[in-house]
């Protein structure tokens, strides 16, 4: 994961010399590196990964953990890393899905975005992200932020990430009806008669 390179002559091989220098083993160049290396002990990780996994915000994490801005912003973008490996490209079983919109409280929107969404709704038509998540009973989930919320906007992005035969699960919403025609076992649950698992 190391990026550095020689700004001389680009080679990726070096020494550690003094002054937190590094030497460039082909042409004995002494620099500084700007990319700089993680290392944490165990301990640390598992503080670390505690504390990610409670809060999630890079504050708490530097306080509580004790590290700094530099060293939680490096540990975050190696875990959303390894998370991101883990998700299959496919879905296949029983898959859940469904549709949120992402984006602050109505209390904490300053003025003038409160009379740009004056006449709107909360929820739906509002200025929110919409964001479809994709979760399967064996654990693994996937998100990905949309368009919309109707047909047009779901459907595709379903049919791309899980596989023909999948059991889709999901509320009666009317961006998911006509799914089981392309190939998909479709089940429902009726949230307006205070169904919310089968």
């Amino acid at each position: 994961m190391d990026k550095t390179k020689c700004p001389r002559c680009s080679g990726k091989k070096f020494w550690k010399v003094r002054r937190n220098k590094i030497k460039c083993k082909n042409c004995k160049y002494e620099f500084r590196s700007k990319v700089y290396p993680l290392s944490l002990s165990r301990y640390e990780w598992k503080k670390f990964l505690k504390w990610f996994l409670i809060s999630g915000r890079i504050k708490t994490i530097m306080e509580q953990a004790g590290f700094s801005k530099y060293k939680v912003l490096k540990c975050c973008e190696v875990v959303r890393l390894a998370m991101s490996k883990d998700v299959p490209s496919v879905f296949e079983g029983i898959v859940e899905v469904d549709e949120t919109y992402i984006g602050g409280s109505w209390k904490n929107k300053n003025k003038a975005e409160k009379m740009k969404e004056a006449r709107s709704r909360r929820g739906r038509g509002t200025r929110k992200q919409p964001v479809l998540g994709i979760f399967c009973r064996d654990g693994k989930v996937w998100a990905t932020e949309i368009e919309g919320v109707e047909a047009k906007d779901l459907q595709p992005v379903i049919e791309k990430k899980a596989r023909k035969g999948t059991i889709i699960c999901s509320d009666t919403w009317c961006g998911y009806t006509g799914i089981a025609a392309k190939g998909y076992l479709h089940r429902l649950v009726n949230h307006g008669k205070g169904q919310y698992s089968d």
